[in-house]
């Protein structure tokens, strides 16, 4: 294996685990809220379901890259759908934009192992 294809082979997903531990960052603000520790547990939880459903997906796309491509190119979908603000700043594509990239490079990864595996 070339040195080129473990780099494709590997960025997604470490560029998928990096944007998880991004995406949970937004999570702790429920701390400031002042609440009881199960409430703010609870809230916990409901702020990380983003994360866990991107892991869900990453966990997928580990082992199947086109599955990874399609999910990761469905949450970019998702999130341009439902939180697209025309007027916002570049902010919102700073968040969004690895799951393009994610979901790029998971299709190159599984394109790669077709070939490799002979398969046109």
């Amino acid at each position: 294996m070339s040195r080129s294809v473990r780099v494709i082979h590997w960025a997604p997903r470490v560029l998928g685990i990096l944007q998880i531990l991004f995406i949970s960052l937004f999570a702790f603000d429920v701390f400031d809220l002042g609440l009881g520790f199960w409430q703010t547990m609870g809230a916990l939880l409901m702020h990380l379901i983003p994360s866990f459903v991107v892991l869900a997906i990453l966990v997928l796309g580990w082992w199947r890259p086109l599955l990874g491509a399609i999910g990761f190119a469905g949450v970019f979908v998702f999130f341009l759908v439902k939180f697209f603000n025309p007027s916002d700043d570049w902010g919102f594509y700073v968040v969004i934009s690895p799951f393009v990239i994610c979901a790029l490079l998971f299709f190159l990864d599984w394109r790669l192992q077709q070939k490799v595996q002979g398969v046109s």
